[in-house]
């Protein structure tokens, strides 16, 4: 098996170019594969032409490391397993994960429902459709304006100038704020902490601290004026990021090196018969939370309104106080939901809250502050990293005898010389590292006494049913014989304990319950806030159980700082069980009230006639109660209310070369005592798990050593934990038989104990690990420290060292004599499928460097195909072709079997040909699916108003004529003659940044007392040349009296080559629906002359839009608003939408599928276009104008827009704004068709029972 032909090998991803290995590719010409040190050689050159530069956040000798391992995975494949001895041929097959699984087991009492009822969270489906409001989906407020920070880019140094010139000079401009503008004090921390400025007034603490904040009409002008304010720096000295950095410059907390002793731990090591010393890290991570921070400030005529999303009510309406110069009770917060919190949401919270109550403060409007997330990884503080330095003494069997270890946190830059952002709460705060720590103590434990760690953890703290109930003992022989038989493969298996002390001290909530005497509602506002955790569920439980009402009749309503006042924040996984016990409270204090009314009504009353009846004789039917310590028995000396316990069995199998791993199992058994809940807190403990496995396994911050500037500030580099790095078979138990005497109603907290035996999988990691090292004679101890991402653990120290070892194998084997040969590779990212020499990416990371290869081969056995194509998803790919002759002889690339010889012209035809028919076919189903929808306007088969918005425009004409009072002079004319000719001409003004099409018919006319102008706003998919028709037509019927406009919507036409598309630098896209609001009314304040009196046509979603800009910009001249097929309300309620429901959870494949094909499509001549159109519109009408506007559709990106303003027509319609209706309902005219799927007569029914006037 030799090569014949020079190969090509191109790697990318190496260095900031691509880089041709021509040495190793003459190295392989005529070379049999076979041979002993044909593999040693071209890995050896190939080792010395890569030269890595700084190009990548990966070391240099890591993605030079992968790139061998990858060439030895394929080289492997290409020899075939009958060449390779039996414990490697493991090594050029992927890790095969098969479709997840999970179980849950837990105990229930239906006596007892709703309380211990499982339930699924009651605001799930809101979530999981998209459909929950959350703070940054709040509507937009007359004059509201938008914020965004100016942050350091430097750490360690001093301000010095903030030049703010040409952000000023950008488009939508307001201000500019620094921390002279601030009207209270700059500090957003509560008094009895250390300050923390709102806006830097001169010590540049960390890179990425907010430095000033600019204030614009909209959110990307705010972030593109944020770019351009310009900052200088004096007195930069170096940073210091590390513990060890701050270590080694003394830069300590002053008073904080507390030492805490229990009993004679000196003594007792030195009298040990073992000592074992080391140390352990553990690193930062980042929240990580999908919300990131974001408030929004309205000024009062009496003081504040604050919408933020916060876990610490308290702290911003303190922070805002402090910040504005207001008095605390004249700031009112309010929470709906939070996004995602972690911890990240209680101090860090007043970072937004502060900075946009200060410009709301100064600007006198509504100011919204929303954090990109790049912004919110740099500004916002982490989990904060720890080094711990330990020595322990134990006896022969294992039991520790005494303890003493260094404990290091840092804190960032809170109280120190760091020069990392401040460290922030993070759920379970530094309980993580200590249990993480006591685990590597273990770990180094056992392995110095030959033991099993597990043995030792059940010697040392617990007896646990789950080794039972896991089948550990028959799993673990499984793992060793696995381990013995696959040299490339190995698993590894950890069971880890928890024992989670649970603090009430110093928490409160307070808590309000009221019943509505009129139909015996319940409402209940509480001081916890909804972040997820499923907080009003369980108060909704209890209060449903406790008063002997259905669940219906209860609601929650938003946490608030007036009726959650003095509220704790929400964290520390006690919030649910805290509020439950003020709900508890509340509710059997009004039992108490109303029992006697009940007694008098025969004791069994109907709820509703005994609300009533309660209400008539002057029973207070609300209730307030806050809970404070003591209330149950005292606490321990500790301080803790209670323990929760639990313990984990997880297993992994690990892919020694690539370092790609999958965890085939979990089992968590967890103490919930009687859950209140059961299927909340499974995903609690199922949630947890998994946010600690990217703790450990996936997530990394890397940080500039010059600047401090933190590197991983997006997903491309920072990579939490995704579907496929949850356990293969998640098997999740609550533990029966456990009440707690000591919690709400026997029931114990859930959150953060299973965050904490995550770190099974990381010591499971280790095991399968140390399985391969004890293969070559590396058996001693290793550290595997936070984290188990895949290139620091090829480049930890203690491994690193080793891997090349590790890889002496059998690489070939001829006959039955293997050969052996010493290999490099020793890499930890992606996978390489044998079978079709694809790239697989790794699931949470895209890998710095991958392979793909594609190789011809003569055998006797077996014809590899001569041009596969690798498709190569990741940053780096090298790409290698060559043809292999068995034996060193003959050679050459041979035809795949039963290809039939067919030239390759008429392959590529054939393929082509076939791409071409799917295209059209795909294209015209989506021209219909619009056609269908009532998207075109340019005549129809049969002129009628009942045509389902295909309408007639003499029709629509009249209609308009009898229901707009205009001047005489103005009045639409029937039958206007046919000599006046209108023009409309095409424009492409500059709207937010964008291109945008408009249509203009006519001027205004300079005897015109009053200026009148129709504008259309079209429907989907707001081609504007679609109504060319129509706006010739209007304008001819008022003589040429009137002007018409129609405006696109932006992103949805073909831009023509005469378009400066440079212009539009603050242009995105898709534009979804609130974009397209935005965009409206952005032309109608900067194009629109202000004296014009509008009168608005809007057209399908055309309407919906006409709507909010008639609620958003009052000031707008709005004479008449003309709905026609109006699409405001109930979407998927619509016959036309019933008929493609079905088709919604296939909207992304076919989104990206219909974009991909108009591509191609896209590459026709316009003839073939325009032939293809007609073709679709046979039997229709279809002037000029209209045929030009749908060539648009035929291009991918209008396309890909089209369809994802579709989506949020589909998710944003709901609920018609009948309030804004009302208000305007003298300027508005409906305008319905007998037969439209989109605006169907029932519609008009139901309006017309709203506003029957």
């Amino acid at each position: 098996m030799s090569v014949m032909e020079k190969p090509s090998l191109v790697f990318g991803g190496i260095s900031r170019t691509m880089d041709h290995a021509v040495a190793t590719e003459d190295f392989l010409v005529g070379k049999n594969l076979l041979e002993d040190g044909t593999l040693k050689g071209a890995l050896s050159v190939l080792e010395s032409e890569l030269k890595p530069d700084d190009s990548s956040l990966f070391s240099p000798e890591y993605r030079k490391s992968l790139a061998s391992t990858l060439f030895y995975k394929f080289y492997l494949s290409v020899v075939g397993k009958d060449h390779l001895s039996e414990p490697v041929r493991s090594a050029p097959e992927p890790l095969v994960r098969p479709v997840s699984r999970g179980e849950q087991h837990f105990q229930t009492k239906q006596s007892e429902w709703p309380v211990n009822q499982p339930l699924p969270k009651l605001a799930s489906k809101l979530q999981a459709s998209g459909e929950a409001v959350y703070t940054n989906d709040l509507p937009r407020l007359p004059g509201e304006v938008y914020a965004a920070y100016v942050t350091s880019t430097v750490a360690n140094c001093k301000l010095g100038t903030i030049d703010s010139t040409e952000a000023m000079t950008m488009p939508g401009a307001v201000a500019c704020l620094t921390a002279k503008d601030v009207p209270g004090i700059n500090n957003f921390a509560r008094p009895m902490r250390q300050t923390e400025e709102i806006l830097c007034s001169g010590e540049v603490l960390y890179a990425g601290q907010p430095i000033a904040l600019v204030v614009a009409d909209t959110q990307p002008h705010a972030d593109a004026m944020a770019k351009t304010v310009k900052v200088t720096y004096t007195d930069l000295k170096p940073p210091i990021l590390t513990i060890q950095d701050a270590i080694a410059a003394q830069s300590f907390f002053p008073g904080n090196d507390q030492e805490v002793i229990k009993g004679d731990a000196e003594g007792a090591i030195a009298a040990a018969p073992h000592v074992v010393t080391g140390e352990v890290f553990c690193d930062t991570q980042y929240h990580f939370h999908m919300e990131t921070q974001v408030c929004k400030c309205t000024p009062l005529e009496d003081g504040m309104e604050v919408q933020a999303s916060t876990q610490a009510l308290d702290s911003v309406q303190t922070a805002v106080s402090q910040a504005t110069g207001l008095a605390a009770h004249r700031v009112y917060v309010s929470v709906k939901r939070v996004g995602g919190g972690f911890g990240g949401k209680l101090t860090r919270s007043c970072v937004a809250a502060s900075a946009c109550a200060v410009a709301a403060q100064v600007l006198n409007r509504p100011v919204c502050l929303s954090m990109s997330l790049n912004y919110n990884m740099e500004t916002i503080g982490k989990r904060a990293p720890y080094l711990g330095k330990y020595k322990v003494g134990c006896d022969a069997d294992g039991r520790l005898l005494g303890i003493d270890y260094q404990l290091y946190e840092n804190q960032g830059c809170c109280s120190t010389d760091s020069c990392l952002d401040y460290a922030e709460f993070f759920a379970d705060s530094g309980a993580i590292a200590a249990h993480f720590f006591m685990e590597h103590i273990m770990e180094h434990v056992a392995a110095t006494l030959d033991k099993d760690p597990g043995e030792l953890r059940r010697l040392n703290m617990f007896q646990a049913d789950l080794a039972e109930s896991a089948e550990v003992q028959r799993r673990k022989e499984e793992i060793e014989q696995f381990n013995q038989t696959n040299r490339w493969k190995k698993r590894g298996l950890s069971m880890v304990p928890i024992r989670y002390p649970i603090h009430w001290a110093g928490i409160r909530f307070t808590v309000f319950v009221a019943i509505y005497h009129s139909d015996g509602s319940v409402v209940i506002t509480h001081g916890g806030i909804e972040m997820g955790q499923g907080i009003n569920t369980k108060v909704m439980q209890v209060a449903a159980a406790t008063l002997g009402v259905p669940m219906e009749t209860v609601h929650v309503m938003a946490t608030n700082s007036l009726s959650g006042v003095n509220s704790s924040a929400s964290g520390g996984s006690v919030s649910s069980e805290l509020n439950c016990k003020g709900v508890l409270e509340c509710c059997r204090r009004l039992n108490e009230r109303m029992d006697p009314i009940r007694q008098e009504m025969g004791g069994a009353p109907k709820w509703a006639e005994l609300i009533n009846m309660c209400h008539r004789k002057g029973v207070d039917l609300s209730e307030k109660y806050m809970w404070v310590l003591p209330e149950y028995p005292p606490p321990s000396a500790e301080g803790t209310q209670y323990t929760t316990w639990g313990a984990t069995c997880t297993e992994v199998e690990l892919d020694v070369l690539t370092g790609e791993r999958q965890i085939t199992r979990a089992d968590i058994v967890h103490d919930s005592g009687e859950s209140l809940n059961p299927d909340v807190d499974v995903g609690q403990v199922e949630g947890g798990f998994v946010f600690g496995l990217g703790y450990w396994l996936t997530e990394q911050c890397k940080y500039d050593k010059k600047t401090g500037q933190l590197l991983t500030n997006g997903t491309w580099e920072y990579k939490p934990p995704t579907t496929k790095d949850i356990p293969i078979d998640l098997r999740v138990t609550l533990l029966p038989n456990a009440p707690n005497p000591h919690g709400v109603l026997r029931s114990k907290a859930c959150g953060e104990p299973p965050l904490l035996m995550s770190c099974s999988a990381l010591l499971a990691l280790r095991q399968a690990i140390r399985s391969a090292r004890t293969e070559v004679g590396h058996d001693d101890f290793f550290p595997l420290d936070k984290m188990g991402t895949r290139w620091r653990l090829q480049r930890t120290p203690h491994l690193a060292g080793h891997m090349g070892v590790m890889c002496q194998c059998h690489v070939v084997a001829v006959a039955t004599a293997p050969s052996s040969t010493q290999v490099v590779p020793s890499s930890f990212t992606s996978r390489l499928s044998s079978s079709d020499v694809t790239v697989i990416p790794t699931p949470s990371s895209t890998p710095p460097v991958a392979m793909a290869t594609s190789m011809t081969s003569s055998t006797s056995s077996a014809v590899l195909r001569p041009s596969s194509v690798a498709v190569v998803m990741s940053s780096v790919a090298m790409v290698m072709t060559s043809s292999v002759s068995p034996n060193g002889t003959g050679g050459g690339i041979q035809a795949p079997a039963g290809s039939g010889g067919l030239p390759l012209a008429v392959l590529v035809g054939i393929v082509i040909a076939c791409c071409v028919f799917v295209t059209i076919c795909v294209v015209l189903m989506i021209l219909l699916c619009f056609k269908r929808g009532g998207a075109y306007g340019a005549g129809s088969k049969k002129p009628s108003p009942a045509n389902g918005g295909l309408w007639d425009d003499g029709v629509t004409l009249s209609y308009i004529n009898s229901h707009i009072e205009l001047p005489k002079s103005l009045i639409i004319v029937e039958n206007m003659p046919q000599t006046l000719v209108p023009r409309i001409r095409s424009e492409f003004p500059s709207v937010d940044g964008t291109p945008t099409h408009v249509l203009k018919c006519g001027d205004f006319s300079p005897d015109q007392d009053k200026k009148l102008l129709y504008l259309i706003i079209p429907g989907n998919p707001g081609v504007v040349g679609y109504y060319d028709k129509f706006m010739r037509e209007l304008y001819r019927a008022h003589g040429g009296r009137i002007p018409v406009w129609g405006v696109a919507h932006a992103g949805h036409v073909i831009l023509p080559d005469h378009v400066n598309r440079k212009n539009s630098g603050t242009s995105k896209g898709p534009y979804g629906l609130q974009d397209q609001i935005t965009h409206k009314i952005s032309f109608i304040k900067d194009h629109v002359p202000r004296d014009a009196n509008l009168i608005l046509i809007g057209h399908s979603i055309g309407c919906y839009m006409m709507l909010e800009i008639l609620k958003s910009c009052p000031e707008v001249n709005v004479l008449k608003g003309v709905q026609l097929f109006p699409t405001i309300e109930h979407l998927k309620e619509t016959p036309n939408c019933s008929r493609i429901m079905w088709m919604m959870p296939l909207l992304s494949f076919f989104q990206w599928l219909a974009v991909f094909l108009a591509l191609l499509v896209s590459f026709l001549p316009d003839v073939m276009k325009r032939w293809l159109l007609k073709l679709v519109f046979v039997g229709y009408k279809l002037d000029q104008g209209a045929l030009e506007a749908s060539v648009n559709l035929l291009d991918p990106n209008v396309i890909n827009t089209c369809l994802f303003l579709g989506y949020q027509e589909f998710t944003q319609v709901r609920e018609p704004d009948l309030r804004c209706i009302g208000q305007h309902l003298g300027k508005l005219i409906f305008y319905y068709g007998a037969t439209d799927g989109w605006a169907p007569v029932s519609f008009y029914h139901r309006m017309k029972n709203a506003f029957p006037q």
